[in-house]
């Protein structure tokens, strides 16, 4: 707890604080598991994920893990590339074809 008292300068800058949180205090030393429920995650219409454009995900979760790259200062490199890598391959696909392409198929019988 003690070493939690200055919250990175990226701290306010990214969209989902808890993960960002999680992985601050996770940082710090071992964590321990409470065999029970402790509180309920709920996905709905109004929330974040749902309020913003897939790019805009992918883009925020991008950020959000080179941030933890450099905080946790190599710890972790592979499974953050990973991340990072997945979101990047979610953007591509995200990308809107060309415009010869989109013509072929709009002329496809």
């Amino acid at each position: 707890r003690r070493n939690l008292s200055l919250f990175p300068t990226w701290f306010s800058k990214v969209q989902s604080g808890d993960m960002a949180l999680f992985t601050i205090i996770a940082s710090q030393g071992p964590l321990y598991r409470i065999d029970a429920p402790m509180s309920v995650y709920r996905k709905n219409a109004a929330g974040i994920t749902n309020a913003i454009q897939k790019e805009e995900y992918h883009t925020n979760r991008i950020k959000l893990f080179s941030y933890f790259e450099e905080y946790l200062e190599g710890r972790e490199q592979e499974k953050i590339n990973e991340v990072i890598h997945f979101h990047q391959q979610k953007l591509k696909k995200l990308q809107p074809t060309s415009l010869k392409n989109r013509i072929k198929k709009f002329l496809k019988p």
